[in-house]
């Protein structure tokens, strides 16, 4: 498996990360509903290498202006040009080699480069020049800098692992990704979609071509008909703290979404609704498996009770709950907390209740594949504790708030608990 042979563990591990920064960086998807679906998936991604063609202009040097301008008013031969300049002929053609080196002339004719240097004074160049970019096979699109996946996280077909589903690339959708740039790169020019220089005028080859695939999640939201794949993305400005450059972005999603969630700031690629066929065959094979598990297996092994005792600070053996295809809800009354359980992480735990609010899922069952698709949120009937936990959700935004809001709120704390 990639993950081990690199010696660390991967993001499959860290899925309650994702889910925290995801909707840090986008708050717009709270209004998209429940989170019903989360599983780790392979997302394809083509690493190719491409010859370009580059252009770029500087002032003239003025014998060599002034051969092109003799051979722009007809001038045609080398024994004419030394003439008419007093210049040894060795010397003009060295001169008229340099030009045809630059583009401006080929066989003692003028080029539409050459052209444009001699009636703009301007010395115009092009010259070739390698560079590897990465592109979506799926969604026919260049990645940009912020979204490039490191070298380190990408793996080969055969290191992938077995059991996390691997999405197949569309080999249509890759060419005429290819196609369009040769005719025209300039939407990577400039912009946010920025990948090339502004000297690149166009692809001459592609070099090489692996397709690799990187770590990512898929989400199913319960006010949109599609599913979304998430990776990993880097901030390009500077951030005081590391973990705070690193977020995670939606490949692509349909137009219905970005009007629905108000996205268009946030320039994501938009594609028409059939595109995202692949992750929904992906997400109902997985429903499949997880309804296989539930049935072969009991519901709640080790691994998850654990889970329980040090993520939200209760006794599994006291929480009632139900699953319904990919979700399971927890039934949590304050009587089950003793007050020495209420430490950092049991606040951080309130995110997970469903109380109406901004609520987030508890996704760590899905982790590494445990119980895949699997998300989990709490409910309680007790309202003083629905009210605390609606405060919580409402006013702590980040962890560094989690002390001041305890501080607030320490009488109710200890009624809630007795």
């Amino acid at each position: 498996m990639a993950d081990k042979k690199q010696g660390k563990r991967s993001p499959f591990h860290y899925n309650q990360f994702m889910i925290d920064d995801f909707y840090k960086m986008y708050p717009e998807f709270y209004r998209a509903g429940r989170l019903e679906f989360c599983s780790c998936v392979y997302y394809p991604i083509a690493d190719l290498e491409l010859e370009l063609l580059e252009s770029s202009s500087e002032e003239f040097e003025t014998i060599e202006h002034a051969i092109l301008e003799l051979i722009y008013g007809g001038i045609k031969t080398q024994g004419q040009i030394s003439k008419m300049m007093g210049l040894p002929e060795k010397y003009v053609k060295k001169i008229i080699d340099v030009l045809e080196s630059y583009g401006h002339l080929l066989d003692m004719q003028l080029t539409d480069l050459g052209e444009k240097s001699v009636l703009e004074g301007v010395k115009y160049t092009r010259y070739s020049t390698r560079q590897k970019v990465q592109a979506d096979p799926l969604f026919g699109a260049l990645l940009t800098k912020e979204l490039v996946q490191p070298k380190g996280m990408l793996s080969s077909s055969n290191d992938t692992r077995g059991s996390v589903p691997l999405i197949q690339p569309d080999p249509y959708v890759e060419q005429q990704l290819l196609d369009n740039l040769r005719k025209d790169i300039t939407p990577y020019r400039k912009g946010k979609k920025k990948v090339f220089h502004v000297n690149v005028i166009q692809i001459e080859e592609v070099i090489s071509k692996k397709m690799k695939y990187a770590y990512g999640f898929l989400l199913q939201f319960e006010f949109l008909d599609e599913p979304i794949v998430v990776l990993r993305g880097k901030k390009e400005e500077r951030t005081e703290r590391v973990q705070d450059a690193f977020y995670w972005k939606p490949m692509a999603i349909t137009k219905e979404t970005e009007r629905f969630l108000g996205l268009g700031e946030h320039d994501m690629v938009v594609a028409s609704d059939e595109r995202f066929s692949p992750f929904v065959q992906i997400k109902n094979d997985i429903m499949k498996q997880l309804a296989f598990f539930r049935e072969k297996k009991y519901d709640f092994p080790i691994k998850v009770e654990s889970m329980l005792q040090n993520d939200w600070g209760i006794d599994p053996n006291q929480v009632k709950y139900k699953v319904s295809g990919s979700e399971v809800r927890l039934l949590i009354e304050p009587h089950m907390f003793e007050k020495d359980d209420m430490d950092l992480q049991w606040f951080k735990s309130l995110s997970y209740y469903d109380v109406g609010g901004e609520s987030k899922p508890y996704v760590r069952f899905s982790a590494n594949h445990i119980y895949p698709g699997l998300v989990c949120y709490a409910e309680t009937k007790n309202p003083a504790f629905k009210k605390l936990i609606a405060n919580y959700q409402k006013t702590v935004t980040k962890e560094e708030d989690v002390p001041a809001f305890i501080q607030a709120y320490q009488r109710e704390l200890a009624e809630l608990v007795g």
